[in-house]
């Protein structure tokens, strides 16, 4: 995992990112990893899980706050890039106010500042992916940012009450996958089928009935969807079935 701080900072960066993206893109472009959604949609989808979060934390909400209760949720008179650029501002302030220990409800059953930090940066650079690939101009992820996209990904989907993952019963049995980052120390991790608690990983090299090896960014693009199209991706070695079955299962709704 990364610092409190880094994460907050890594929000900012993705944020101010996809405000550069909103100023000179065609906001009725279609997001190709995202295909019913345009870049317009990005953006209001992105602001309102910022403003959303925001509201979990001010009010230290103890339960699921529903959409309707989020205040500001649609961009008005001021624009579109202006209302994103204040959700981002609102939900980074929230998240330093409340620091690591604050205790507001999560949906992965983890109900403190430091899971929702992560979260949103994790969120937030998926989505930033997203605005790059609908204008052509993918930029670099910094590897640890990238081999921890993967592992808080892994790390929510284990979660029984996580429910974003509604493929998830389809690894219940799977057969083990092996995931390799090459440019980063501890990038590994293998996964398991587990029928009780629907899968269950371990970190460091092991074997597996499939094996996905590149570096941190094309693991990050592979199991996220995010590849841009004509992108080969990462290496898949033994059963390509076992791999796709896994990607899909693991995808977050």
């Amino acid at each position: 995992m990364l610092e409190f701080d880094g994460y907050l900072d890594s929000v900012q960066g993705d944020a101010a990112r996809l405000i550069e993206i909103a100023g000179f893109a065609d906001r009725g472009a279609k997001v190709p990893s995202c295909p019913e959604w345009t870049v317009a949609d990005l953006l209001v989808h992105t602001g309102q899980v910022h403003r959303w979060v925001h509201r979990i934390l001010t009010t230290r909400a103890q339960a699921r706050v529903p959409w309707a209760e989020i205040p500001h949720r649609e961009p008005a008179g001021e624009g579109l890039a202006a209302w994103f650029a204040e959700g981002a501002g609102l939900v980074v302030a929230a998240l330093r106010d409340a620091g690591p220990d604050a205790v507001a409800w999560g949906w992965a059953g983890e109900d403190t500042g430091a899971w929702w930090a992560r979260r949103m940066a994790q969120e937030t650079l998926v989505h930033r992916l997203d605005g790059e690939l609908a204008i052509g101009q993918l930029t670099a992820v910094p590897p640890e940012l990238a081999v921890d996209n993967i592992d808080e990904l892994l790390h929510n989907a284990l979660s029984p009450v996580a429910r974003a993952y509604p493929r998830r019963g389809l690894l219940a049995d799977a057969a083990p996958l092996h995931l390799h980052a090459t440019d980063v120390t501890g990038g590994e991790w293998t996964l398991y089928g587990d029928g009780e608690r629907w899968l269950r990983w371990e970190t460091g090299h092991a074997k597996g009935e499939a094996a996905v090896r590149g570096t941190a960014q094309q693991l990050l693009l592979w199991l996220n969807k995010r590849l841009p199209e004509g992108d080969p991706g990462p290496e898949v070695f033994g059963d390509s079935a076992v791999a796709a079955l896994w990607r899909e299962g693991l995808t977050l709704d």
